[in-house]
């Protein structure tokens, strides 16, 4: 069920669960995804290497009208109507506002879960069912999405504000994050009294923005992710590396992943807890990696 809720920034919370093209976007992006469009807003997901599920993910209509479903035969007879319960029992979908939440109630014909989300501003329905030729379905139902407003996100085109400015939030949000990676709360109160501007909370920490959106951040425990449109992996390699050299002489040895080719930065500071500073592009038609297309992703990684 997450599947229906991921997105670059980690898992979207209930007042956002209903922007599915982030996640479309996200899965594009990704190798070990299948994405087709089988129809005008319509599209399959399914993992590359195939696990006997599919995601179909049916983008918000001009009605506000929209569905992420899974179904597929590695789901067996009452699994649908479980992993309904689980969703809810265990708070995947975190955010609603206060009093809000899921509340139990009287299945429709041929359902055997349906719970609706109280507190939002849209109908959002977490339902499980059996259907001729696909077997079990369990998935999320929204209407009224026609109504609410989508977060903001990165700009593209020309920046209005000064590259020196990009580049010098760029570097602090990098030393900052290098600095106390694994202290969410420390993190936090940094990025709060930045100058950024705060865009909501997600699954593995905080989204923070230029006020132009010009870049974004991703910030949580042991979590840094670094996105903007103008700035290319050269350009944010070599900011990465005047950075690190500046801030932390010494502590980073640079390299390429022999994975993907694309620049890293490993620190020797600690080998107890050793962090990989990755370099990629961030491209939503093709799958990320170090070729230069005008713009870039910094992220931690910590091994382990």
């Amino acid at each position: 069920m997450r599947i229906c809720l991921w997105e670059d920034a980690g898992l979207r919370t209930a007042p956002r669960a209903g922007e599915l093209q982030r996640g479309i976007d996200r899965f594009q992006n990704e190798e070990i995804w299948s994405v087709s469009e089988i129809d005008t807003g319509v599209y399959r997901i399914a993992r590359s290497k195939s696990s006997g599920l599919t995601a179909e993910i049916r983008l918000p209509d001009a009605n506000g009208n929209a569905t992420c479903l899974l179904y597929g035969p590695a789901m067996s007879p009452g699994q649908a109507a479980g992993a309904a319960d689980k969703f809810v029992e265990f708070g995947i979908l975190k955010g609603f506002p206060e009093g809000g939440g899921f509340v139990a109630a009287e299945p429709l014909p041929n359902m055997s879960r349906r719970y609706v989300a109280q507190g939002l501003p849209f109908s959002l329905e977490l339902v499980a069912y059996e259907a001729p030729g696909f077997g079990q379905i369990v998935g999320m139902t929204f209407t009224g999405l026609d109504k609410v407003e989508d977060a903001r996100q990165l700009t593209a085109g020309q920046p209005p504000e000064s590259r020196d400015t990009l580049r010098a939030y760029s570097a602090w949000a990098l030393q900052t994050c290098a600095q106390n990676i694994s202290d969410s709360d420390w993190l936090r109160s940094a990025f709060d009294n930045s100058g950024m501007e705060y865009g909501w909370p997600a699954s593995n920490g905080h989204v923070y923005f230029l006020a132009d959106n010009t870049l974004s951040a991703n910030v949580g425990s042991f979590t840094c992710e670094i996105d903007t449109h103008y700035m290319g992996v050269t350009e944010a390699r070599q900011l990465v590396r005047e950075t690190l050299n500046r801030a932390y002489p010494g502590q980073f040895n640079e390299s390429e992943s022999s994975y993907s080719g694309c620049p890293r930065f490993i620190s020797n500071a600690n080998p107890n807890m050793p962090i990989i500073i990755n370099v990629e592009n961030l491209d939503k038609d093709a799958q990320r990696t170090c070729v230069e297309n005008g713009a870039s992703r910094i992220y931690f990684e910590i091994p382990g």
